[in-house]
């Protein structure tokens, strides 16, 4: 629950050719210290490490580059030993289809998306602490304020459009938010170690 670890090594991994794990802890770090100067850079770093890494060439064509090169022997594999970065990546990737470009509001469309996506095919074989609390958002009807609030930094004139625009939803994620029972926790049963 020290937020300055996961700070510290989400920039490492983020300077890797392996960024998701970055992108996990930067966002575990924003969600345990939240509004002071880290967090803000934290949160430009993870919209714009998603906004390189994810390349919409039209509603059907994308790519998507978060993890490092794995070589994968697919007559010796099976399901649970997928690493998780390619499940991640793939379901990241099918997320994306519909999209016409990467912007501020398509990536909160994107990490819906994506919440669907892991919900119904990796949380069996690769629980994680945030999409869990992701899931928790969901359930609470926040998760899209969420998206949008987390990476403000990223994008500041979108943000502050979008949340001109929707002053109650954010609201509501707001006190949700800042409840102390809503606060992300983590414990040994459920850290996230990268692989």
């Amino acid at each position: 629950m020290y937020p300055s670890n996961y700070y510290r090594v989400s920039n490492l991994y983020l300077k890797s050719n392996n960024k998701l794990p970055g992108l996990i802890y930067g966002e575990i770090f924003v969600n345990l210290e939240r509004t002071t100067k880290r967090t803000q850079e934290m949160s430009e770093k993870l919209y714009q490490t998603y906004k390189d890494a994810i390349d919409i060439k039209d509603e059907k064509s994308n790519t998507i580059s978060l993890c490092k090169v794995i070589s994968v022997d697919v007559n010796s594999i099976n399901k649970n030993k997928v690493p998780f970065c390619i499940m991640f990546e793939a379901s990241m990737m099918l997320s994306t289809l519909g999209q016409k470009e990467f912007t501020f509001e398509s990536f909160a469309k994107i990490r819906s998306n994506f919440l669907k996506e892991y919900s119904a095919r990796l949380k069996k074989d690769h629980p994680n602490v945030l999409l869990d609390y992701f899931r928790k958002m969901e359930d609470h009807q926040v998760f899209n304020a969420y998206n949008h609030y987390v990476f403000q930094i990223g994008d500041e004139n979108a943000f502050t459009k979008w949340q001109e625009s929707n002053q109650a939803e954010y609201q509501k994620f707001v006190e949700w938010y800042t409840a102390d029972e809503n606060d992300l926790k983590i414990d040994k049963t459920n850290l996230y170690i990268a692989e």
